[in-house]
């Protein structure tokens, strides 16, 4: 029997072809997990940037107090801090949530590479079968049988074709089981940096519960005088009249470029409170005698819960102020318009469209507050009004 070099080649490159799948394989199962610790490698490299920013600002924040700056720059930059922690929260939270996704596709990696370990397996009991069936008779049978010198170097040529094959079945299982190893040794290092990770973010809640508890302590210490309090109630009825007309020139401006079209009915603006700590107008403190008025309401909503835009618009204004700290103003055409102060996160940017319900930041403790609570303002054709004019289902605080 002649084996042509033409049926040799064909042999060749079938098993190339079976080598080249098995590899295919091996990439696109490991593909998945590559895309995921490298969002992991990307979030750790800016873990450390928000460190060093971190670290930055506490500096600046020491700097200010030791010169005796001004208490709202003082504010403005712990708050700085306060939101960059939360940063790192948030960075730690979205670790933890990659690192589970590569969990997942670690155990899929063990799972393929088991699969494959046993069809290398399989394919490895077969050939020895078959070894053992034919013997080295069958070799020696196949080059007797030559026909001439051509034929018996095809022949050998054909018998390590067969040998070389054998071996790389055996190299497969080999690789098959060292694969296997890896990805279970990969898996056990991902639960334990997961586990680390998560440790690391419960101590930054903790930490981020600290800081907006000194915060708040620093505002209360500011209001704890007399002196002190009149200064800040002046400061800030003079920053919100300010702001107010910043704000109505901005809002016409887009009222003008972007018609709004809205419900007219407002949904309430917290998803987690509607107890109302403070009406809308003046009153006298009651220690300190000093009048002053509040533009807006103020709802105990909790730290980091939802404020929701309380009817379809566009954002006017997205920023930090020192008086209302992170805060966010819609316009929803008409000459309406609403504002949600003292956040801790930003949702949204100037000139964003915000439907009915959206969430635009969360509650947070920016800006002159003892504590954490959203300020909620509307304003109509130029001037603040009453909020619980346009609401029926709310508890107010004794």
């Amino acid at each position: 029997m002649k084996f042509p070099k033409t049926v040799i080649r064909v042999i060749a490159i079938l098993l190339a072809v079976l080598m080249a799948v098995a590899i295919l394989l091996s990439v696109i199962g490991s593909g998945a997990s590559a895309a995921s610790e490298e969002e992991l490698a990307r979030l750790r490299q800016m873990q450390t940037q928000l460190n060093q920013e971190k670290r930055d600002l506490q500096a600046r924040v020491y700097d200010l107090e030791e010169k005796g700056a001004s208490p709202l720059d003082v504010k403005a930059a712990m708050d700085e801090r306060v939101s960059l922690t939360g940063s790192e929260r948030d960075n730690l939270a979205a670790q933890v949530e990659a690192g589970g996704r590569l969990i997942a596709e670690k155990e899929d990696e063990i799972a393929e590479c088991r699969r494959r370990e046993q069809e290398s397996f399989d394919l490895l009991k077969t050939r020895v079968r078959r070894m053992e069936e034919s013997g080295a008779a069958a070799y020696c049978e196949i080059l007797f049988h030559a026909a001439d010198w051509t034929d018996l170097l095809a022949r050998v040529d054909y018998i390590q074709e067969i040998m070389q094959y054998d071996e790389s079945v055996r190299q497969s299982l080999r690789r098959a089981r060292a694969a296997t190893e890896e990805a279970v040794e990969a898996l056990e290092a991902a639960k334990e940096e997961r586990e680390a990770t998560r440790a690391l973010l419960d101590e930054k809640e903790e930490e981020l519960r600290g800081e907006v508890e000194n915060v708040c302590r620093y505002v209360a210490g500011l209001e704890s005088s007399p002196d002190s309090y009149a200064s800040l109630a002046a400061e800030r009825e003079a920053a919100e009249k300010e702001l107010l007309r910043a704000i109505e020139t901005a809002a016409a401006e887009t009222d003008r470029l972007r018609p709004v079209s809205s419900t007219g009915t407002y949904i309430w603006p917290s998803a987690d409170s509607r107890l109302v700590t403070r009406g809308f107008g003046g009153w006298t403190h009651p220690e300190f005698g000093v009048y002053r008025v509040s533009y807006g309401i103020d709802v105990a909503a909790g730290y980091g819960t939802s404020v929701m835009a309380v009817d379809g618009g566009v954002v006017v204004t997205a920023e930090y102020s020192s008086v209302y700290g992170d805060y966010v103003v819609l316009t929803h055409g008409n000459g309406l318009r609403t504002l949600y102060a003292h956040l801790s996160h930003l949702y949204v940017s100037p000139g964003d469209t915000v439907t009915q319900g959206s969430v635009v930041g969360l509650v947070g403790a920016s800006g002159l507050v003892s504590e954490p609570y959203l300020h909620f303002e509307v304003i109509r054709s130029g001037a603040k009004v009453d909020p619980l004019g346009y609401y029926t289902n709310y508890q107010l605080a004794e």
